[in-house]
């Protein structure tokens, strides 16, 4: 009897693994192709694999500097972002909500419409000091690459860093403050415990800014994301990609196992047990100096970025012409974006439902989950490309491919944010649920359902807005006549049709920022009509 019902249990589990492993393939297996085809052709000892593999000077001078610009980006973000996060106690709370808002609204904005706006305003700035002895900014180069990435990775990292900061025990907070001023608190006793998180954060930015080339190539500054894609270019062999790919993959890797537990510990971050910081707002003149200055910094972001992208507009009816031009191009990036969403979320949604309870098999899990991340975008798209080229309905796929690496790409930061909402449910109120039935039952999903709902309308707006500003990977997908419209904004910088790029760009960051609002808007709703978090269980 004991034998038969070990059994059941067993193959249960093996069953279980076994869809979470079909869910996952479509992260994993493009990325499997590109491994399969470079490790055929080393077995094969084709030479421009072998070439490609013996390291240059260039290679090695340029894989440092690649490291070393996006670890300094993500840290100088990530410090401002703390610096913000601090601030908010010393506004109202009605202030502190709007300043919450206002990076949430930011956070979906393309880095390349941060570009273009600090462009415009840094070349207005040096024509008004033309005719002074001041010397004007430089618009090229590795500072202004690293400050537009800092800017465009800051309302990330504001966000990182009230999360961190609200994950610690006010009751541990307010013991500290008996005996040690604020600052010690902050420094001895808050960052150390929000390590984790914090270190998760800074993986997330490191491996967008070392595995990404926009910023970058916008400001002619070189990086070996840049040098993948040139590989790919100059042969049209996957291969060769992969093998000048290896060095940066292996760093990117390398960062991510680095960061693994504060990836964990955000999609298990368990909101239900009260926790927040408690109004830290005794700090030192130096420190309040920092504080305003990061708010001062944001508010900056907010005022760059409308006067920036409208001082380079143009005319009304140029910003007309440009915009109802690109009608197609509309059209096929809301299909890209509303379709994945569409598959994405059901996708992130079940792999969660099935995510191990067992330590060692959900450490192996978020590698799993989080491996996309650490893949250059260029390199995602060829081996979606191979896939495409290898499948009998390649034709029908064909408009869908650029779908799919929004999904390959983002799906991970998706699985994080509801994984997080998941944890966020009080257990005592999963267990009662559970009293009406298993999880496949109706009544355990009226139950559970809406308290999961808020984390997947924020999941479905990431995805959605991070699906219609990626370029790396669907510059190689898009199909034959067709382009998204950050493909074409992409193209009028280098072209230089400010203008154009200004009505597109003003077009884009609406598009995202109403639909980050309207989701804000509906979970409050939902919130409201379900009163969720808000009960004697959670006060």
């Amino acid at each position: 009897m004991h034998s038969t019902k070990h059994g059941k249990v067993l193959s249960g589990r093996v069953v279980r693994f076994m869809i979470l492993f079909l869910l996952l393939l479509p992260i994993l297996l493009p990325i499997g192709v590109i491994l399969v085809l470079f490790c055929i052709s080393l077995v094969r000892g084709d030479p421009g694999i072998t070439t490609q593999m013996v390291w240059s000077g260039r290679s090695g001078l340029l894989l440092v500097k690649s490291t070393v610009y996006a670890a300094v980006c993500a840290a100088s973000a990530l410090f401002i972002g703390v610096l913000y996060a601090t601030a908010l106690p010393r506004f109202s709370r009605g202030v502190s909500r709007v300043m919450i808002v206002l990076i949430i609204a930011l956070l979906p904005i393309p880095p390349y419409i941060h570009a273009l706006a600090w462009n415009n305003i840094l070349s207005a700035f040096n024509t008004f000091i033309s005719g002074t002895s001041y010397q004007p900014f430089a618009l090229q180069g590795w500072v202004m690459a690293w400050w537009v990435q800092v800017m465009a990775f800051l309302p990330f990292a504001c966000l990182i860093g009230i999360i961190a900061l609200h994950a610690i025990s006010r009751d541990l907070i307010d013991a500290a403050r008996v005996v040690s001023p604020d600052i010690t608190v902050l420094s001895k006793i808050m960052i150390p415990i929000s390590y984790p998180l914090l270190s998760a954060g800074f993986g997330f930015l490191f491996l967008l800014g070392i595995t990404e080339y926009s910023v970058p190539s916008l400001f002619s500054v070189d990086t070996y994301a840049l040098d993948i894609f040139a590989a790919f270019s100059a042969t049209n062999v996957i291969a060769i990609a992969c093998a000048a790919a290896l060095p940066l993959i292996a760093v990117a890797v390398c960062v991510l196992v680095l960061c693994q537990p504060g990836i964990r510990a955000l999609g298990e971050f368990p909101g239900w047990t009260g926790t927040g910081s408690s109004q830290l707002q005794d700090w030192p003149a130096w420190f309040s100096v920092l504080q305003y200055s990061a708010v001062i910094l944001i508010v900056l972001q907010v005022g760059v970025l409308i006067f920036g992208t409208a001082g380079s507009m143009g005319s009304l009816p140029g910003v007309g012409a440009a915009i109802s031009t690109s009608g197609m191009e509309i059209v096929y990036s809301l299909e890209i974006g509303i379709l994945a969403v569409l598959i994405g979320i059901p996708l992130a949604a079940g792999i969660v439902s099935l995510m191990p309870t067992e330590n060692y098999a959900k450490n192996v899990f978020w590698i799993l989950v989080t491996l996309s991340l650490a893949i250059p975008s260029s390199l995602i798209g060829m081996g979606l490309l191979t896939l495409f080229t290898a499948t009998t309905i390649g034709p029908i796929l064909g408009l869908l491919l650029p779908v799919f690496a929004g999904i390959v790409r983002f799906l991970p930061v998706a699985i994080i944010i509801i994984s997080a909402q998941v944890h966020m449910i009080d257990p005592v109120l999963l267990d009662a649920a559970r009293f009406l039935g298993d999880i496949s039952s109706v009544s355990y999903r009226k139950v559970v359902g809406p308290m999961i709902a808020p984390g997947i309308f924020i999941a479905a707006v990431f995805l959605f807005a991070l699906t219609l500003g990626e370029l790396g990977a669907t510059l190689l997908l898009a199909a034959p006549g067709h382009q998204t419209l950050t493909m074409k904004i992409y193209n009028y910088l280098h072209y230089g049709s400010f203008s154009a790029v200004a009505g597109l760009s003003v077009l884009m960051a609406g598009i995202t920022t109403v639909a980050t609002i309207l989701t804000l808007f509906c979970i409050s709703i939902w919130i409201k009509r379900f009163r969720l978090f808000g009960s004697d269980a959670h006060d």
